[in-house]
């Protein structure tokens, strides 16, 4: 796929598997910009040639945040590579049912599945 000129959008891009695709991107031509949270990466990232919007994506006021910034501009691909950690026990609880975690949200509810066997 060529990809030179194209403009695109990639969360999360300041670290990890995103900076990889970041840089992916660029070298085929693209004009990368990047989201992320910490300072130091997006400024990392900016010596590299990159635009950068610090923007946290953890929640809707980030993502209207975001888009706030972005504005009218045209946008040809987007890369939805943000991220968080979230740490949970998987391990089985005493009636064999594994909880599996769902984003926390008022509507959602942990949904739980047994071992067979």
């Amino acid at each position: 796929m060529d990809i030179a000129g194209k403009t695109v959008l990639l969360t999360g891009g300041s670290a990890g598997i995103g900076r990889e695709i970041a840089r992916q991107l660029k070298a085929k031509g693209a004009h990368v910009v990047l989201t992320g949270r910490n300072p130091e990466r997006l400024a990392a990232m900016e010596g590299e040639g990159f635009e950068t919007i610090p923007a946290s994506l953890s929640d809707a006021a980030g993502v209207d945040a975001l888009l706030s910034t972005w504005g009218a501009r045209e946008l040809d691909i987007l890369i939805n590579n943000a991220g968080q950690l979230v740490d949970h026990d998987f391990r089985p609880e005493e009636n064999g049912a594994r909880s599996i975690p769902t984003p926390p949200t008022p509507a959602s509810t942990p949904i739980s599945t047994r071992r067979s066997g």
